[in-house]
């Protein structure tokens, strides 16, 4: 057997840190006084997808349920839910919600069938997500504030998996307990900092286990998916118990009431998603493209500094600046082997932590509101990324390019 690895594509983690700079602006834009309900609508929408495309599903749903607030008959913010409860294989919820979408005429009743279907079936996968947290306040005169919290997240993610005459299963565990606090401190009406930390104990944990329907077991060993499923079996069991401490510090100075100049420093870490972490092949029926899972992900860690000039007007958005930024332990999303298996080379995507990066850029994205019913959107970002010291040599390497996108929005209001 030979294990050939190719590098990641540089873009889509890029693309990863742009959704993240889109949140932010999409938060900055949320509280601005005076938008309308309709406004509010689109800016709750576009976080929803934000949060979806970065795979947390908790603050997407929590987006949908903002706009079931301001509309309770919101189709999109309906169908979303809907969707969620779908993924984490909820059908209950999900009926519900589809008996909703019936109700408003969306939908026709072939779906709440399906759904009662799939609740009267027995489904294999079981995803608990527990979430326990406190947030406190203190202001400091008019413009110094102290904010302080603690957050109990606690996750399990269990597959059993049946293929041909045996039974796999992968137990995840994933328990994060985090302190908090942030301390915003204005020298002067221009000049301000604001200082951070959050100290984290993680306790991370995955095992998998295999068992026969019969005595007799199952000797087919010339399967490319069983031989896959044995090899993350070996592995089996892995225990990651971590402390870290992620600082950060902000130095803000404002132009005037509208502009701002902000330098920041703060450490990141970036955990491996759901999706990512279950080890059996997604489809055992197509062996030209085969994707697994990795349950012993490690989490990767950056130090990041950038350099912000933003400007907030009544019509107008504008964010730009520079990073740099270090990982370590840095998260191949798209992890390709090629494994020689039987005389036959299999191609085989997964994931995996390759060494360290170094990455700098320049991001620039506008918002022009010039009517309240039109809104254009245009963002362009550039990086130059260094990766080296990884297991496999062909991770290593250099990359450089851009990312740019636009958008337009029309809201045609409803009459009657």
């Amino acid at each position: 057997m030979e294990v050939i690895a190719s590098p990641e594509t540089e873009q889509a983690k890029f693309v990863n840190t742009l959704i993240d700079k889109a949140i932010k602006i999409h938060k900055s834009i949320i509280v601005r006084p005076g938008l309308s309900k309709q406004m509010k609508i689109q800016v709750h929408q576009a976080l929803g997808l934000d949060y979806i495309e970065i795979g947390n599903t908790i603050r997407a749903e929590d987006e949908c349920k903002n706009i079931i607030n301001l509309d309770s008959k919101n189709i999109w913010a309906l169908t979303m839910l809907k969707n969620i409860a779908i993924d984490n294989k909820l059908w209950n919820n999900a009926l519900e919600l589809e008996k909703k979408l019936i109700k408003y005429g969306s939908k026709s009743q072939d779906e709440e069938s399906r759904l009662n279907y799939l609740i009267a079936m027995d489904h294999k996968e079981k995803n608990n997500n527990i979430i326990i947290k406190s947030d406190y306040t203190h202001p400091f005169g008019q413009s110094s504030k102290f904010e302080a919290g603690f957050k109990s997240t606690i996750k399990q993610f269990k597959t059993d998996q049946y293929y041909l005459e045996s039974i796999f299963d992968s137990d995840y565990n994933e328990d994060v307990h985090a302190l908090y606090g942030t301390l915003l401190y204005n020298f002067t009406d221009k000049l301000g900092v604001q200082l951070g930390a959050r100290a984290e104990q993680a306790n991370t944990s995955a095992v998998i286990n295999k068992q026969d329907s019969d005595e007799h077991g199952n000797d087919d060993t010339t399967n490319i998916f069983l031989y896959l499923m044995e090899q993350a079996l070996d592995q089996s069991p892995f225990e990651n118990d971590y402390f870290q401490i992620y600082p950060s510090v902000n130095m803000l100075y404002n132009l005037n009431p509208t502009q701002r100049i902000q330098f920041g420093f703060s450490k990141r870490v970036n955990r491996p998603r759901r999706r990512t972490l279950t080890p059996f092949p997604q489809s055992t029926n197509n062996t030209s493209f085969i994707r697994r899972g990795n349950p012993y992900l490690k989490p990767e860690y950056s130090n990041v500094a950038d350099l912000n000039f933003s400007s907030n007007s009544r019509k107008l958005t504008l964010n730009t600046g520079v990073y740099y930024s270090h990982l370590t332990d840095n998260i191949s999303w798209w992890d390709r082997d090629y494994i020689v298996y039987q005389d036959t080379t299999y191609e085989v995507m997964g994931s995996d932590n390759a060494g360290k990066s170094e990455r700098n850029g320049i991001e620039f994205f506008v918002n022009y509101r010039p009517m309240p019913f039109i809104m254009f959107m245009m963002s362009l970002n550039t990086w130059n990324s260094r990766t080296y010291d990884s297991g496999e040599s062909d991770l290593n390497g250099n990359s450089k390019g851009y990312f740019a996108w636009g958008s337009s929005m029309i809201t045609i209001p409803m009459i009657g």
